[in-house]
């Protein structure tokens, strides 16, 4: 008979994000001719696939809020360059699923909260 450790440790879970859409509001401010900050606000959605043990949860959408901050910069003749930050925030997401496990069938259910954030940087060219 193996402990409560050595049970958990048998039983493997994985989380993947899919399909991501963020429609958002971008107020600027412009702080010369060349130079922009701006920032983010709106909505998210997210598709997310739960396996655990082997067995998968059906995916399920995550909807929440997506807060970002930005600057923008013209270089020269119509480039530019740019670095954003965004935080992503869903609602709390309950998986559910069984399978046969090591012990046998189960069923179980798992409670996830979802946030996150991105850091981009690039240059564009504007025409």
């Amino acid at each position: 008979m193996g402990s409560t450790g050595g049970l958990n440790s048998t039983y493997k879970s994985s989380y993947k994000a899919l399909n991501h859409l963020n429609i958002f509001l971008s107020p600027a401010y412009a702080i010369d001719k060349d130079k922009l900050v701006y920032g983010k606000i709106g909505y998210s959605q997210s598709d997310s696939d739960f396996q655990f043990n082997g067995a998968e949860s059906p995916i399920h959408t995550a909807t929440g809020y997506v807060a970002g901050i930005g600057y923008k910069q013209l270089i020269k003749g119509g480039w530019y360059g740019y670095a954003e930050g965004n935080y992503f925030i869903y609602t709390p997401k309950t998986y559910g699923f069984g399978g046969i496990g090591p012990l046998g069938s189960f069923a179980a259910s798992q409670s996830i909260s979802l946030d996150g954030y991105n850091l981009l940087v690039g240059i564009g060219y504007k025409f």
